[in-house]
């Protein structure tokens, strides 16, 4: 008499089925958990990462900025590709242990080594990118399993103190990483809802806004202001229905905060600020209208033939240009 094997040997399916009911196959979030409370791993990581950029730093000094990229420093694979994966390593613990996080002393030590003490261009620019974690569409749910509230303020403030320097080199990256940094922050505390436009729910010590109108009438790259601008225009226009004062009350709000930023520019003679004052007071204007502003290089020399008389009644705000 032929014996068969057992059912759960004969049949592959079957087989699997048993071997999954024997055995407690933890999920990916409890292994990586336990694998960094036994070993550190996030520390063990940034320790990497640390020790990674100061030896590509003075490995690839020696080449032009836009070789650096391609050039192979270590093992077989080039610059990029070796901190891409690094970066990318990290992100995948940080997204995949709940418990596991990035607190702002890490923050603090990848900021100074990537941005501030950094000389290699596409080492800093990588690292801009890696701040944004658009690969993984994450937002305030999933941010809040990788930092903490400190840690967002923390990147923000860092951007927003060298938004100059940052713009200049990164120019969109750098907006990126601003505005992402400023949205994220108020709305995890329930400042901003995010949809078609950034919606003001709370606008009481909105966290970033003085930084905000800082980046938008003073930075020295052009585009980087006008989005800026823009942003500020659609956080003062479309405030949630829920904000008290009504939306009337914001616009009132925005053109006294421009107006008095105009009579302290003008004390101070300064030109260009008043003009780039004007030129966020026409945006919104236009976009209060539906119509669609187009910052131009030359609209100084355009409005510098203008006059501009603001019209504000209760219940109105209103232009004549």
């Amino acid at each position: 008499m032929i014996r068969r094997p057992p059912r759960s040997t004969h049949c592959i399916s079957s087989a699997a089925s048993d071997v999954y009911k024997r055995q407690m196959i933890p999920f990916p979030q409890e292994m990586v958990r336990k694998i960094n409370d036994k070993f550190n791993f996030v520390g063990l990581m940034i320790n990497c990462l640390v020790e990674y950029r100061r030896f590509s730093d003075s490995k690839l000094q020696q080449y032009p900025a836009k070789a650096q990229a391609g050039i192979i420093i270590e093992g077989k694979y080039t610059h990029e590709q070796n901190l891409v994966r690094r970066l990318k390593f990290l992100s995948f613990i940080l997204l995949h242990a709940a418990s596991v996080k990035l607190f702002e002393e890490n923050l603090s030590v990848l900021w100074n080594e990537y941005v501030v003490s950094c000389s290699v261009y596409m080492t800093k620019g990588t690292f801009l990118k890696w701040l944004l974690f658009e690969d993984k569409n994450c937002y305030v749910p999933q941010l809040k399993r990788v930092f903490t509230l400190e840690g967002l303020k923390f990147l923000f403030d860092s951007l927003y103190a060298r938004y100059n320097e940052l713009a200049l080199e990164f120019s969109i990256t750098f907006y990126k990483c601003f505005r992402r940094y400023f949205v994220l922050v108020n709305m995890w505390e329930g400042k901003l809802e995010e949809s078609e436009h950034v919606r003001v729910t709370e606008l009481k010590e909105v966290y970033g806004l003085e930084a905000l109108w800082d980046v938008a009438l003073s930075c020295k790259h052009e585009k980087v202001r006008e989005f800026c601008c823009q942003l500020l225009v659609s956080f003062y226009l479309y405030p949630s229905e829920s904000l008290h004062p009504t939306r009337v009350g914001i616009w009132n709000l925005f053109v006294d905060k421009v107006t008095g930023k105009l009579e302290e520019a003008e004390g101070k003679n300064d030109e260009s600020m008043i003009l780039n004052l004007i030129s966020l007071l026409l945006a919104f204007f236009h976009r209060m209208d539906g119509e669609e502003y187009h910052f131009e290089s030359s609209v100084h020399d355009k409005l510098t033939k203008m006059t501009l008389t603001l019209i504000i009644r209760p219940g109105t705000v209103s232009s004549n240009v």
